[in-house]
């Protein structure tokens, strides 16, 4: 079934430019802009006092995802349009993938500690249109040093000078995974194939050492294997990429993976790491 916008889109003044938000509450998934009344407690809740600094240089063009459906979100993807006054429309995606759900490792017991993100059901997240996460962002000087607040402070100038200049923003939510494998989403950004592409590499990666394994292949030959998929050409990403260009980008990173368990603990090791990554049933992706 095609998933719809909702129509009831609301409309925000700030710091000069008109902030759009297209939701999809039709399946539980609502986003709040920071008109609401409830969007200054809900943030102050997310992040601790020491990245306010940062929240607040963001406040007029960031919103807050609610999740009040049923199911844990494990990856999604809003979209940014910034409307110049001339007219042409800037488009960059913000969002998150966690890969552990997605291989079978579940979502409900995902340690926060690990960066991995996640929505359960009845919570909330917070999105900025800033391509570093605020989460980290020292902008005080407290935590990390002065060279540190300093470059942070001075990305968020720059920023913020950048997007009070755009005559609108709309923030679509364009496409969201659930733990269950569903998919909901208008997927303007080819979101579904993106995520789609790299579960595929990572598991055809793991699935080649084991194969080996049961063919009686020794561990260097398939790790010498696995050398030449890490040394394979660059693979750039942009908005016109296509799903084989995701699936060789992803392959690339999981062959490096592996060489790493290489490294640090032998041959082994690395052989044992890759079947075990395939040792559970990987999540069915489907769109609803």
């Amino acid at each position: 079934m095609t998933t719809e916008f909702t129509q009831n889109h609301r409309i925000m003044q700030g710091a000069g430019s008109k902030l759009n938000i297209k939701d999809l509450s039709e399946h539980g998934l609502k986003i709040i802009g920071p008109s609401d009344p409830s969007y200054d407690n809900v943030a102050s809740a997310l992040f601790p006092e020491t990245q306010s600094a940062a929240l607040q240089a963001l406040r007029p063009y960031s919103v807050i995802l609610k999740n009040t459906s049923d199911r844990i979100i494990i990856a999604c993807r809003l979209k940014w349009e910034f409307t110049e006054a001339s007219g042409r429309v800037k488009t960059e995606p913000r969002g998150f993938i966690t890969f552990g759900p997605f291989m079978g490792l579940g979502a409900a017991n995902t340690d926060p500690n690990t960066n991995s993100n996640i929505i359960k059901s009845n919570s909330t997240w917070l999105f900025t249109p800033s391509i570093m996460d605020v989460r980290y962002m020292k902008t005080d000087g407290s935590v990390g040093g002065n060279n540190a607040a300093r470059m942070h402070a001075e990305y968020l100038q720059t920023l913020a000078a950048k997007l009070v200049q755009y005559t609108s923003i709309t923030v679509s939510l364009d496409g969201v995974f659930f733990d269950d494998g569903t998919f909901v989403g208008p997927d303007e950004t080819n979101f579904f194939a993106y995520v789609e592409a790299l579960q595929k590499a990572r598991h055809d990666v793991f699935r080649e050492v084991e194969s080996g394994i049961k063919q009686g292949k020794i561990a260097t030959e398939l790790l010498n294997h696995i050398s030449r998929l890490a040394e394979a050409p660059e693979v750039r990403l942009s908005s016109a990429s296509t799903s084989s260009d995701f699936y060789n980008f992803q392959r690339k990173i999981v062959a490096k993976e592996v060489l790493k368990v290489r490294k640090k603990a032998g041959n082994e090791q690395a052989i044992k790491f890759s079947v075990e990554q395939i040792s559970k049933p990987w999540l069915d992706l489907r769109k609803r």
